[in-house]
């Protein structure tokens, strides 16, 4: 007899069947079995990054407050990964309910200084050439999730896939920690490099396992 298990509504499948195979027309699951392969695999690009960030701190042999503030970030490793899975989490949660933006809790960084600047360019440059990078198969993923939703299109900071989305995340996965400008492009730079080789594996995998399930693309 066939191992079975329960769904997210309790219902029986079989442990060796493909949850996104062709026929499975809830949306709610697809989305909810999209996050089961998002989540992991964007938190463990994170966690890569904020390690490769710390090698860089100890090869640059900081001082002072500069390094009281590194190591702060380095005790809060578990900590940011996971505020930043919860966002994954509550971005998915939305495209469930088919709500429009979700807010984003970034740095606060009230008047425009040249701190603020050099952060918003990093970010901006940072976004644009993984966005470019990672085309077309990260629009795909786009078009697909918003069919889940029930939307005609989804904005970049809308689904979890998306570098704008992953940025937005990780910043306010950093509110409240003694984060400086110098730390801030460290990690984004180091972000960057890890989601180089990690952002079109996911994509290719999600729009694979939904295109098996009939869910268009285009």
């Amino acid at each position: 007899m066939a191992s079975l298990r329960r769904n997210y509504r309790g219902k029986i499948m079989s442990v060796g069947a493909n949850p996104f195979a062709k026929g499975n027309d809830d949306p709610q699951m697809l989305l909810i079995l999209a996050q089961g392969v998002a989540l992991p695999h964007l938190s463990g690009v994170l966690r890569l990054a904020l390690q490769r960030a710390d090698v860089h701190w100890v090869q640059k042999k900081l001082g002072g407050a500069e390094l009281a503030a590194v190591r702060e970030l380095g005790r809060a490793q578990d900590r940011i990964v996971q505020r930043f899975g919860e966002r994954v989490v509550s971005g998915f949660e939305r495209l469930q309910g088919g709500t429009g933006a979700m807010p984003i809790a970034g740095m606060q960084l009230g008047q425009v200084s040249d701190d603020s600047l050099v952060e918003q360019m990093t970010a901006q440059e940072m976004i644009e050439r993984l966005t470019k990078a990672n085309q077309p198969a990260l629009g795909q993923l786009g078009q697909r999730l918003a069919r889940l939703a029930g939307r005609d299109r989804l904005q970049p900071q809308e689904y979890p896939c998306h570098p704008q989305f992953i940025v937005e995340a990780l910043n306010a996965s950093l509110v409240g920690l003694p984060v400086t400008i110098d730390a801030l492009v460290v990690v984004y730079r180091c972000l960057e490099q890890e989601l180089a080789g990690g952002l079109r594996p996911l994509c290719d995998r999600l729009n694979t396992d939904l295109g098996a399930a009939g869910v268009l693309g285009s």
